[in-house]
């Protein structure tokens, strides 16, 4: 297929979320969720939710278990602050921090990102 045979529509329709519609691409809201906690949110388990979305879903927050060990997961830089927050076990404040510091040192960004992510699995801040 060349370049010209891709509608760009078309592309960006997969990023909708299934609910409110947002482009979850935009809003850098691309993650990977376990089998079983997506087809808890998506039955049919095809499309994209964004985290408000899937968390409506659910009744409840995603947590660090929530999610698989995925490349889509670790560009943990281009991540939304919510998405970090969730993948991270930490507050959204404590996120939207951690994401100027991810941007400004993407070397360490991946480490920084798996120690808090390991350490909060079953962690403190989980309710």
């Amino acid at each position: 297929m060349y370049e010209e045979d891709y509608d760009e529509e078309d592309i960006w329709e997969n990023f909708m979320c299934l609910d409110c519609g947002v482009n979850t691409s935009h809003t850098e809201e691309y993650y990977m969720l376990t089998g079983e906690v997506w087809k808890e949110a998506v039955p049919d388990l095809v499309g994209m939710l964004c985290i408000n979305c899937v968390e409506l879903r659910l009744g409840r927050q995603l947590w660090p278990e929530d999610f698989i060990d995925s490349p889509i997961n670790n560009f943990h830089s281009r991540l939304s602050a919510r998405v970090l927050s969730r993948f991270c076990g930490i507050p959204d404040e404590e996120a939207e921090e951690l994401l100027v510091i991810l941007q400004n040192n993407k070397k360490g960004a991946t480490e920084i990102v798996k120690r808090l992510h390991n350490q909060n699995l079953k962690g403190p801040n989980k309710p």
